[in-house]
């Protein structure tokens, strides 16, 4: 790889240590391999850390408390920003990159007019599930349906990022402490630049199921993360991040509390507990202050 293309790849990894392993052993496998493999350790619990320690090709970021991906992705942003790279392709440690991945994100840049590649945000790859079916909950957001690849938000599942025009944008979120955090991010950068879907870019995303987030699937292990998910969807609705009509921000607004509420009473003990965090999300939502941040 030549030095005008140098790329950081970005691993965020919190308790999953076979995936890790599996996603860091994809990427060195690579038929373009990245210039240097960065992995964000959440305060991972488990021998996470103990098998990073031993490894002496990857760059290890140890944070020692878990405040969420948001606070992890904006962290490992921050390192690549400053340690030159031109490229972050970033990703979660169940993303598992096919050989052309990476190779498929840079042919389709370098045919790219001059003028075209100037004003390039990000690009993403198009991710499967492991029965190598569309994986439906990292769908990007299109600009115009069945008419382009441009897009307007996407997830941090393979996606690869121009860091001359992220500079500009300032990091992730890190109030977002759950989901939502790189379709915010995703979106802020499409604003201003362009921003595309490389299906030839191909990756496989290894959850238990192929689903998207909707609080039909809340249990009690994932409400958690619902609900803080929940604050994040108020602020990004409030702030009309897709430029909705009033009656379609009222709409949605209506709509995810009420699905909140009703899912938690149907699927989740301690409902009278949970009841009560659900009415302090939707205040912390609609509260939600953010400022634009540069470095950590």
């Amino acid at each position: 790889m030549s030095m005008t293309n140098r790329t950081c790849a970005l691993i965020i990894t919190y308790n999953r240590i076979d995936l890790l392993k599996e996603c860091i052993a994809a990427i060195k496998k690579q038929y373009i391999i990245p210039n240097e493999i960065v992995v964000v350790n959440n305060a991972s619990t488990d021998a996470t850390q103990h098998w990073l320690d031993q490894q002496s090709d990857l760059t290890v970021l140890t944070l020692t408390t878990n405040e969420g991906p948001a606070k992890a992705f904006a962290f490992g942003f921050n390192y690549g920003i400053k340690a030159g790279f031109e490229w972050i392709w970033c990703m979660d440690d169940d993303t598992i990159p096919t050989p052309g991945a990476l190779s498929a994100l840079l042919d389709f840049y370098h045919k790219l007019s001059e003028q075209d590649q100037r004003n390039i945000g990000f690009l993403v790859s198009e991710v499967l599930w492991t029965d190598n079916s569309i994986y439906v909950g990292n769908l990007p957001w299109f600009k115009k349906q069945n008419e382009s690849n441009q897009i307007l938000a996407a997830t941090f599942v393979s996606s690869f990022y121009k860091v001359s025009s992220i500079r500009t944008i300032a990091l992730p979120r890190k109030e977002f402490f759950q989901w939502y955090v790189d379709v915010e991010y995703t979106w802020r950068i499409s604003e201003r630049f362009d921003c595309y879907y490389v299906p030839d870019s191909k990756v496989i995303h290894k959850t238990v199921e192929n689903v998207k987030v909707k609080w039909k699937n809340v249990n009690n292990q994932s409400f958690e993360k619902y609900a803080g998910g929940l604050t994040n969807y108020i602020y990004l609705i409030k702030n009309n991040v897709f430029t909705f009509s009033f009656y379609q921000r009222f709409r949605g607004f209506t709509a995810s509390i009420l699905r909140a509420y009703w899912y938690t009473l149907s699927n989740t003990n301690n409902k009278v507990k949970n009841l009560g965090i659900l009415y302090y999300k939707i205040k912390s939502g609609l509260k939600m202050r953010v400022t634009d941040d540069f470095s950590n």
